[in-house]
């Protein structure tokens, strides 16, 4: 059985809802199996359900009426009031159990001296289902909720629980006061590591289908990216948000580094450094004042810039290294000596992923948590190995070549594959448009923002792809084939938007009749 923390929960029900499984099917999904679960492990006439005014709630109310359905005495008490029910998903059940009348025995106590005239009910119930509280709960329950957690706990009768005793912490096991004591809990989907940690609240452990195909964790969506960006207080100052070095650029390529940067101030990095050799800085400084352009000598960046290099990536929260940065021997000395001494989240992109091709130096790079960004040519390079166009093909490959090093891959392509540690994501963002220069440019200072956050680097570069892709199809939308990288670029804060109002998953399938 997986196991699942809070937050990769919350993650799956955001991208479900962007994959077109909607909370209200989840909902009737969950309460189903649920169901089937309890008439499996017990043998009764009578059910009591006990249900907060949440989601917990919610599959509450759903299997209440599946119960119902298979015959049984049910009786449903909500602690709280119909006009306090949270979530569409859960007054859509609601309504469904109770109009145009009740299916089944309905309370609605709405304070503790109105649920303890239900004590009985709740004491003498052959089987009591707790259906308050799910994984979203901070600090001690509520009055109300204490009192219906204190009576479930005095039944004489079996306690089953919905995804998590109420009043158990999901990701750490510890109890709030009062939490319930199960018989069984029946986990949503996934167990959570909490449950784990608190046997003797939990009883006997099993898990409920939602729905979901077992592999629905592979897909990246827009839950990564919400659940990973920060949010910023009012008091945040500069800095709080990251800063950023982009080593790069050569006599040839003025234009990559400056990409890079710009993507990152746009995804939301409060800073961005540029060092680029004498030859190029001005050009790049003259693409934008936002950008700070560290200025050295010479045509191309080599060991004698080293020590500045270093220097101004400890002050940094996060580096990327190779756009633009060309291929001479002195460059590629540079790359790898500089990827020895540092000991900072990195970004390894274009001409420092080629500068590294050999097996000696990933072997020796093989424990460092660096994240490597080739297309197929250059994995291929690094690899060893030929990449079709066949997608499970494509991810065997990326897991073969992640198993026995630290680093995070992405491999880019129609689908992006994000891979490390032998597990691998997929992302379907982007379009053929995006084949235009630079957007490789563009992902790496997306990737690289998440990183400059703290977020880890498989994390990290699951949101970049997922964003730089959504950003790139929406400036297709505007530009068809023709979009730029920049015009990808600029359409990242609105990518935002749609992801931190819930926008984008409304979008996905508006189209359909």
């Amino acid at each position: 059985m997986k196991i699942m923390g809070v937050k990769d929960i919350r993650i799956v029900d955001f991208n479900a809802k962007y994959f077109g499984y909607p909370p209200h099917l989840l909902m009737e999904n969950a309460g189903r199996s649920v169901t089937e679960k309890v008439l499996e492990s017990y043998e009764f006439n009578e059910a009591c359900l006990v249900c907060g005014t949440g989601n917990n709630g919610g599959d509450g109310f759903v299997a209440a009426r599946h119960l119902r359905r298979e015959g049984k005495d049910v009786c449903v008490i909500l602690l709280g009031s119909e006009n306090q029910i949270k979530s569409k998903a859960a007054l859509l059940n609601w309504l469904r159990l109770t109009h145009p009348y009740p299916m089944v025995d309905v309370f609605e106590a709405e304070s503790p001296e109105k649920l303890k005239e239900l004590r009985d009910t709740i004491l003498n119930s052959e089987i009591v289902i707790d259906a308050i509280l799910g994984i979203g709960i901070k600090g001690d329950p509520k009055p109300l909720y204490a009192e219906g957690i204190s009576l479930i706990n005095s039944s004489k009768g079996k306690v089953v629980s919905i995804d998590i005793p109420s009043g158990l912490d999901a990701d750490t096991g510890v109890p709030h006061k009062p939490s319930v004591k199960a018989d069984l809990t029946i986990s949503l989907h996934a167990l959570k590591p909490g449950l784990l940690k608190a046997k003797e609240y939990t009883g006997e452990l099993t898990v409920a289908s939602i729905g979901l195909p077992q592999n629905f964790e592979q897909l990246i969506g827009p839950g990564d990216v919400f659940f990973n960006y920060p949010k910023r207080e009012r008091w945040s100052h500069k800095g709080d948000f990251g800063y950023l070095h982009v080593i790069g650029g050569s006599e040839e390529f003025s234009g990559a580094p400056f990409l890079v940067g710009m993507a990152a101030l746009r995804t939301g990095v409060d800073l961005v450094i540029v060092s680029a050799p004498s030859s190029i800085s001005s050009i790049i400084r003259s693409y934008s004042p936002n950008l700070v352009v560290r200025e050295l000598e010479g045509r191309y960046l080599t060991e004698l810039h080293l020590e500045e290099l270093l220097l101004t990536s400890l002050k940094c929260d996060a580096t990327v290294i190779g756009p633009g940065l060309g291929l001479q021997e002195e460059t590629k000395k540079l790359v790898q000596t500089f990827l020895k001494e540092i000991d900072k989240p990195i970004v390894i992109d274009a001409d420092a992923l080629k500068a590294i091709a050999s097996k000696e130096l990933l072997s020796e790079f093989g424990g460092r948590n660096f994240i490597l960004t080739p297309h197929s040519g250059e994995f291929s390079m690094l690899s060893g190995e030929h990449v079709s166009s066949n997608l499970s093909e494509r991810v065997q490959a990326t897991i073969r070549f992640t198993s026995g090093n630290n680093f995070t891959v992405v491999l880019k392509g129609s689908v992006d594959i994000v891979a490390h540690h032998g597990q691998a994501r997929l992302n379907f963002t982007g379009n053929p448009g995006m084949t235009v220069g630079g957007t490789g440019d563009v992902l790496s200072g997306v990737i690289a923002s998440f990183l400059s956050w703290g977020v880890e680097p498989f994390e990290a570069a699951c949101c970049g792809v997922f964003l730089t892709g959504y950003s790139g199809d929406l400036a297709s939308k505007e530009y068809g084939d023709s979009l730029l990288a920049t015009d990808v670029i600029e359409t990242i804060p609105k990518s935002l938007l749609n992801i931190s109002s819930g926008e984008i998953t409304e979008q996905r399938f508006s189209g359909l009749k």
